[in-house]
């Protein structure tokens, strides 16, 4: 009872963090958050019409502009288009986030469902399923619509996710292997048979060696079949005390992540 007490928390993210912007709140940041709409498969045998938020630069550079797609965790479940904001895509929506010129893509796993379908607490891997979650197939579909009509740099197009997100992260990674330009999976896990479909791009990696959500062992199992398959794999092992908190210094406005993604592109890959 009282590791499952633990899980619930930290699945929702119990750290003290501000209420997400409702959608017609899009704050006084560096971007401002878009409703968008894609239809894509309902996993039931039909269709329907999913939500997602596209942030968008207020003041773009010239030419085509990097794209983060950013994967929630499970407290940012729901149907309101709002909670995915939370952690950090709101940063951008705030005074004094990081410096990031680019678009970022925030799809929302409706509640009860999930971007893998697998056991976040279970310490040893499944197998990579065949097809993606329903969710995950809506969260591709708004990332080809993205693709197809923003000004986007298709050597720069980087995943990212948080917890579910993680999972998320280290499934939809080979999924597309000829799209990223980097990988940044947080606490989360994956399939190290899968290693070998991953794309020749830095991968960093971060977790908390104390986390009582998804087990440390995950990422772990996961960084060292990426370095047995030769991929360049950077591993934050978070101290005790990070719990299933990683993101927060993993997004830190003033931490290298922003810089570290701005500055990497997918090699051998046009812009356009």
């Amino acid at each position: 009872m009282v590791r499952l007490l633990l899980v619930l928390c930290a699945l929702t993210a119990c750290k003290t963090m501000e209420a997400p912007r409702s959608p017609d709140d899009d704050g006084p940041g560096s971007h401002r958050a878009e409703v968008r709409t894609v239809v894509a498969p309902d996993g039931e045998g039909g269709s329907r019409v999913w939500e997602y938020r596209l942030l968008v630069p207020r003041r773009p550079k010239e030419g085509p502009l990097p794209l983060v797609l950013f994967l929630h965790g499970a407290g940012e479940r729901g149907t309101d288009n709002a909670l995915q904001l939370t952690h950090m895509p709101e940063l951008l929506l705030r005074d004094g986030g990081p410096a990031f010129d680019g678009y970022l893509l925030a799809p929302q796993c409706p509640e009860g469902q999930r971007w893998v379908e697998t056991d976040w607490d279970r310490a040893d891997p499944e197998p990579m399923a065949a097809e993606p979650s329903a969710p995950m197939a809506a969260a591709m579909a708004a990332l080809e619509r993205t693709l197809e009509e923003e000004p986007i740099d298709r050597s720069r197009v980087h995943l990212t996710g948080l917890s579910m997100g993680g999972y998320g992260t280290f499934d939809l990674g080979p999924r597309l292997a000829d799209l990223w330009a980097t990988l940044t999976p947080i606490c989360g896990g994956g399939d190290p048979d899968s290693a070998g479909a991953f794309p020749r791009v830095p991968i960093w990696i971060w977790h908390g060696v104390d986390d009582p959500a998804v087990p440390f062992q995950r990422s772990v199992l996961m960084a060292d079949a990426l370095e047995a398959a030769g991929h360049e794999v950077r591993f934050e092992r978070m101290p005790e005390g990070t719990g299933h908190w990683a993101w927060g210094p993993a997004y830190a406005p003033e931490g290298p992540w922003w810089s570290w993604i701005a500055s990497r592109r997918a090699p051998g890959r046009e812009s356009r």
